[in-house]
């Protein structure tokens, strides 16, 4: 099972500029995975708050979240309720390359790399 956050929990969070893919996108993304690479996620759940968060946890009887290891030492909704496990993005399958913020990161590269080739000219 996999909980996202509501476009308006990210905006909130993150500010106006995410999220780039909206939930319904990035449900759709994460559910595809098991026809890709098999039965990874049986269901996508989509949260608004802390709670609605726990609630899912606790309702699909999590044994494990797992969390990128840049929140290790943060608090993490829901540590209460299941172990907490770390994976390091960059040593696993996972491409870090297409997160929303280097996604956006490379648009403004693109970006400046263009507006500094026309010069003067803008």
């Amino acid at each position: 099972m996999v909980a996202i956050d509501t476009d308006d929990r990210i905006v909130k969070l993150k500010g106006d500029h995410l999220p780039i893919f909206d939930q319904n996108t990035r449900q759709y993304q994460i559910r595809i995975l098991k026809y890709t690479y098999g039965p990874l996620v049986d269901h996508v759940s989509v949260f608004r708050t802390d709670e609605d968060l726990e609630n899912i946890i606790t309702f699909f009887r999590a044994d494990y979240l797992v969390k990128g290891n840049e929140w290790e030492g943060k608090r993490i909704i829901g540590a209460n309720l299941a172990e907490v496990v770390f994976y390091n993005a960059e040593k696993n399958l996972v491409n870090t390359k297409i997160s929303s913020s280097k996604i956006i990161e490379q648009i403004l590269k693109k970006h400046e790399k263009i507006v500094a080739g026309r010069g003067a000219e803008g």
